[in-house]
């Protein structure tokens, strides 16, 4: 397995896509799972990828995976639908030029009659979507998320979802699966036995804590998420992909997931606190390192 960090640990230290290899290469990490939001509706995208790929040459920062964008759910409307197969198309190309072999591709939500009316929907929404990453040969990950998390009915959840979903495009080789501590936990899911459940089939993880109510992308072992259990699971299906964290330190306190509480006018309190400065955020940073290290060597994990 190769140690690995997202994209979003460095959030308030890069603006730029590129900007996010140069603020890695900062830190110890040297793999990153890159978020590709960046494509999204963006003409340029590839310059932007040639920018981040000459970073990469620059520094020793390389990839393991990469997130696709989702900014508009595909059940909202055929235009939704439509645009935002042309994101993922657009990550693809762009995965393709950065070296990367798999992408995270969050599937469509809600706005269903039922469980199968969902599925049947993510069916013709990933049919789409392996269709033109078989030119690529690229790996589409189909990641777990929550009801609880988007505060709506019907969502890919488990394992037995992405199963199911793997069952509904026949098998398509292309199909994979990638696994989210951090939401499975707000379910209270017994990760080991999902985990288990995807063997063969899982290409990717993130790890990220929480305390069971909200998507904190809190750093392992601060929250309640039983990483034993997580890391026996991938143990016994003889995981070989990305060991990656997808956490946030030291946020803005007007980014997502951890906002902060809003001035009042009365306290005429400066803003000191509500951004932190970049020592503190490499600080942060540097800690999460250091947990993935201790994690390893607790549970004899070898890092290439």
């Amino acid at each position: 397995m190769k140690l690995s960090v997202s994209t979003c640990a460095f959030n308030g230290l890069a603006k730029e896509p590129d900007g996010f290899i140069y603020a890695c290469e900062k830190s110890k990490f040297r793999n990153m799972d890159i978020n590709l939001s960046f494509v999204s509706q963006n003409d340029d995208y590839q310059k932007d990828a040639e920018k981040i790929i000459e970073a990469s040459d620059k520094t020793k920062v390389k990839f393991t995976m990469a997130h696709a964008p989702f900014k508009f759910n595909p059940f909202f409307s055929d235009e939704h639908f439509n645009i935002q197969v042309e994101d993922v198309k657009k990550a693809i190309i762009t995965a393709d030029m950065l070296g990367i072999d798999r992408l995270t591709v969050h599937a469509g939500s809600s706005l269903c009659v039922d469980k199968q009316d969902l599925m049947h929907k993510n069916k013709a929404y990933y049919l789409k979507l392996l269709e033109y990453a078989e030119k690529y040969n690229i790996f589409i990950m189909v990641e777990n998320i929550s009801e609880k998390i988007r505060n709506r009915p019907f969502d890919v959840q488990t394992a037995d979802d992405i199963l199911w979903l793997k069952e509904l495009v026949n098998y398509h080789p292309l199909l994979k699966a990638c696994w989210d501590t951090g939401h499975a936990n707000t379910l209270n899911l017994d990760q080991y036995s999902n985990i288990k459940k995807l063997e063969g089939m899982l290409m990717g993880i993130h790890l990220q804590d929480n305390n069971g109510d909200n998507d904190d992308h809190m750093i392992p072992l601060l929250g309640t998420v039983n990483f034993d259990e997580v890391i026996k699971g991938l143990k016994d299906i003889n995981y070989s992909g990305p060991f990656n964290f997808e956490v946030h330190v030291f946020n803005n306190g007007n980014t997502w997931p951890n906002y902060r509480r809003p001035f009042t006018e009365s306290s005429g309190a400066e803003k000191l606190l509500f951004d932190p400065d970049d020592e503190l955020r490499y600080l942060g940073v540097e800690t999460l390192h250091k947990v993935a290290l201790y994690i390893a060597k607790k549970h004899d994990l070898k890092f290439n």
